[in-house]
C-alpha cells in the first residue's frame, strides 16, 4: 500500500526508480496531530485504484501488477527465489523485474507515476510504502517528486538491498521540502523509475 501523510507544516513529493520492485503506498497530510490521508493506493485487482500510470522510455521492461502479471520466472522462483512477503505485502502489488526481460543487454527505464494531488494545505507530507529492492549489477531505484516544474529526487537505491531477502520493509519519506509554494494551489505527483541491471523492485 502506498500512502501520503501530512504532519505539521510542510509538503512532500516522492518518486522511485528501480530494476525490479514491488510497491504499495500511502500519501498522507497532517495539519495538526491527526494525519489526513491524501492518497491510499492498494493496487487491488491488477490495477491502480488511485490513477497510477506507467510510462516507459526505450525500456525492455515495464511495471507489472500482481497477481495477474506474475509468471514462474518472476523473482527468480524457478531458481529458488520467493515472492515478497511481510511489511504490508499481500497478493496485490506492482513490480519491475529485469530478469524476466532477458539474460543480458537489457535496458529498463519504466516509470510508475501517481495522479497529481493537491499539496496546497500547510503541513508536512509523508510518503509511506512497503518495498523490496534487490541490488544486483547496475540496478537502481529512485523516488522523485514533481513540484510543478522539476522532478526532485528524495530517495535513491543502488548497491544495498532493501527488504531483500524477505521480509520486505516499510519506508517513510518526508517529501515536504521537495515541493514549492505555488499559490493558490500546489499540485504534486510522484513517480518510480527503473534502470538497467539484474535486480528487482516491488511495491505494495
Amino acid at each position: 500500500m502506498m500512502t501520503h501523510d501530512t504532519r505539521s507544516g510542510g509538503r512532500m513529493l516522492r518518486s522511485l526508480p528501480w530494476h525490479t520492485a514491488a510497491l504499495a503506498a500511502v500519501l498522507a497530510f497532517t495539519t495538526s496531530t491527526n494525519a489526513q490521508v491524501v492518497l491510499n493506493e492498494q493496487f487491488t485487482g491488477g490495477a491502480s485504484t488511485t490513477g497510477f500510470t506507467v510510462a516507459d522510455t526505450a525500456s525492455d521492461c515495464s511495471w507489472i501488477y500482481a497477481p495477474g502479471g506474475l509468471t514462474p520466472d518472476a523473482f527468480s522462483q524457478l531458481g529458488g527465489g520467493a515472492l515478497p512477503t511481510g511489511a504490508g505485502f499481500d497478493t496485490d502489488f506492482v513490480f519491475l523485474d529485469s530478469d524476466e526481460c532477458g539474460a543480458s543487454g537489457i535496458t529498463v527505464n519504466s516509470y510508475l507515476i501517481s495522479a497529481p494531488f493537491d499539496a496546497s494545505a500547510t503541513g508536512s507530507y509523508i510518503l509511506s510504502f512497503s518495498q523490496q529492492f534487490r541490488a544486483r549489477l547496475a540496478s537502481f531505484g529512485r523516488v522523485e517528486v514533481y513540484d510543478g516544474n522539476t522532478w526532485n529526487q528524495v530517495a535513491n537505491y543502488t548497491t544495498t538491498n532493501v527488504g531483500y531477502p524477505n521480509p520486505a520493509v516499510t519506508t517513510s519519506i518526508n517529501i515536504t521540502t521537495a515541493t514549492v509554494d505555488r499559490p493558490p494551489r500546489r499540485y504534486a505527483s510522484s513517480s518510480a523509475l527503473a534502470g538497467t541491471g539484474g535486480g528487482h523492485w516491488t511495491i505494495s
